[in-house]
């Protein structure tokens, strides 16, 4: 489910999702994967400007991704993260 949008992208969790814990992120012709605990991105996959966006978002927000993607493992509805 969409959990957040930002910066052009959408952000998802998803149901029943194996570890480690992750956020998609949908937009502008790119499917990105973070995880939340470790949040890195490979080198040259996202200019670099979006790339410091996308970390800097993953790591302010954290506790509420994780317990976000803990909600879903379990088949709950997740909330919205702003």
């Amino acid at each position: 489910p969409r959990i957040a949008t930002f910066a052009g992208m959408l952000g998802a969790v998803y149901y029943n999702d194996h570890a480690p814990p992750q956020v998609h992120l949908q937009g502008g012709g790119l499917d990105v994967v973070v995880d939340i605990l470790d949040p890195r991105l490979p080198r040259g996959l996202l200019p670099r400007g979006m790339a410091r966006t996308i970390l800097a978002w993953v790591r302010s927000r954290q506790p509420q991704l994780l317990a976000n993607w803990e909600l879903a493992r379990r088949a709950l509805p997740p909330f919205k993260v702003t």
